[in-house]
């Protein structure tokens, strides 16, 4: 049990810190490279893309999968206990 907790913190402080990245440093960064002048490549507007996406639409992203885990966990017992499950479930765990 004490290594699924280890496992749990170390995941969450490493979406933390990558969602901290994205949304804090990564449009500083672009700010310079854009004042440049030069043409980004294309992983650079990918990740301008989706730092962009986390910006703006942040708290919607965060708020559909708050819902989307929540409505699941409140499903699938439903579904196991009933029988109603499709034949290659999907853990609920």
């Amino acid at each position: 049990m004490t290594a699924l907790i280890y496992s749990a913190i170390i995941v969450t402080l490493a979406i933390g810190v990558s969602i901290f990245l994205m949304t804090v440093v990564m449009p500083m960064l672009l700010e310079n490279l854009i004042e440049s002048g030069k043409p980004l490549p294309w992983p650079t507007k990918v990740l301008q893309t989706m730092s962009n996406l986390l910006v703006e639409q942040g708290i919607w992203l965060l708020l559909g999968t708050l819902l989307k885990r929540f409505s699941f966990s409140r499903l699938c017992p439903i579904m196991f206990r009933t029988g109603n499950a499709p034949a290659m479930a999907i853990s609920c765990q």
